[in-house]
């Protein structure tokens, strides 16, 4: 397994593809669904190809210019800039990625063989407050913290999870308290869990016989899309 997010363009993720194009959708101020449907299109195309960020985003620009001052399709009529754009792109890919990883994780035949799974930042002066206070942390495999805290936790976040199976050291008293619990969705943003809160492993989770029952109390809520 790939322990770091700049190295996940390195592979074909086929549960994080079937998440993208199976998880509720939207993009804020697009107005009309065909749009919608194309920017997904859009997104589920850069994880099967793992192409840079930049040409998803200027294939995202390319496909909203048309419809530049068209209230009926974007809101005001207005462009998304450049920055959001890449909002877009960074979090969603985060999105897909970790829970087709966790789809993967769980499979049957390969819980037997997991004993819990870790948050995995990348520390460098753009790591958030929760991202830097979750890295390290380990959860138990059928934990609804878990589910409630899988990254992404706030825009562009660049955090992954990492099973942790047998063969490697994981004592009871390292899984992740209650209390880091509560201090972690402390730190979370509220206006975007706020976003993403029914965004579930219902849809696109319950796939590939994902636990849905282990989930099914927290539901995100149409996805990080911005």
């Amino acid at each position: 397994y790939l322990r770091h997010a700049d190295r996940l363009e390195t592979f074909t993720p086929t549960a994080a593809v079937k998440w993208m194009r199976e998880k509720p959708f939207w993009v804020t101020g697009v107005l009309n669904d065909r749009l919608t449907n194309e920017a997904r299109g859009i997104l589920v195309n850069a994880l099967q190809t793992g192409e840079p960020v930049a040409v998803t985003v200027e294939k995202l620009a390319a496909a909203f210019e048309p419809y530049r001052g068209n209230s009926n399709v974007l809101k005001d009529g207005e462009l998304p800039s450049p920055h959001r754009l890449e909002t877009i792109v960074r979090t969603n890919t985060t999105d897909a990625y970790n829970h087709g990883r966790l789809t993967e994780f769980l499979r049957p035949d390969m819980m037997p063989f997991l004993l819990g799974i870790q948050y995995s930042a990348i520390l460098d002066s753009r790591t958030t407050e929760v991202c830097r206070f979750l890295d390290g942390k380990i959860f138990k495999p059928e934990s609804l913290d878990l589910a409630a805290l899988l990254p992404p936790n706030h825009s562009n976040c660049r955090s992954i999870v990492v099973p942790l199976v047998v063969g490697e050291t994981v004592d009871e008293k390292d899984f992740i308290t209650p209390e880091q619990v509560g201090r972690a969705k402390s730190l979370t943003d509220p206006k975007f869990v706020s976003r993403h809160e029914e965004h579930d492993m219902r849809g696109a989770m319950g796939i590939e016989g994902f636990q849905v029952g282990l989930f099914r109390i927290v539901e995100r809520n149409g996805g990080p899309v911005l």
